[in-house]
């Protein structure tokens, strides 16, 4: 499920959570609230086919450079130029993978020396940042109990 806000694709315009969830679910997206304006507002993604934004062509090599954990997930790792970046770390920084397959270079199986520093954890992203979240001392807590 979505959740932040979006912008006009027009105008620029602000629009906030609530108005983008209503338009996604409505299946027609949200208008742009800006008077006179006629365009629709569309949440901070790069959608497919669409060009990527300036800082990450200019960044991406040396942010995956100075990676010290990589952690992919919820992709099939099958467009340019993301589908390369889990490559671009350094050969000793942990790969982790989340994701309901296993995709690019990622390995499944553990000891047969090619998978050094993967891991994959394959099912939902939900389910596999609450076990990576547990496992690292970061458990949800219900409201009103206390731990």
């Amino acid at each position: 499920m979505f959740t932040g806000k979006g912008r006009c694709v027009v105008c620029s315009e602000e629009v906030g959570e609530d108005t983008m969830r209503a338009g996604i679910l409505a299946g027609k997206g949200a208008p742009c609230p800006k008077e006179g304006c006629s365009g629709s507002c569309k949440p901070p993604i790069v959608f497919f086919g669409k060009d990527l934004p300036l800082n990450f062509k200019e960044n991406y090599k040396k942010d995956m450079g100075e990676c010290d954990l990589l952690i992919v997930m919820g992709t099939s790792l099958s467009v340019a130029h993301f589908s390369s970046l889990p490559d671009l770390v350094g050969d000793l920084v942990p790969r982790v993978l989340i994701n309901m397959e296993t995709v690019g270079t990622f390995k499944r199986g553990e000891g047969d020396g090619e998978n050094y520093r993967g891991v994959v954890k394959e099912g939902t992203c939900d389910k596999g940042c609450e076990e990576f979240s547990s496992l690292i001392g970061w458990e949800k807590k219900e409201a009103g109990k206390k731990k």
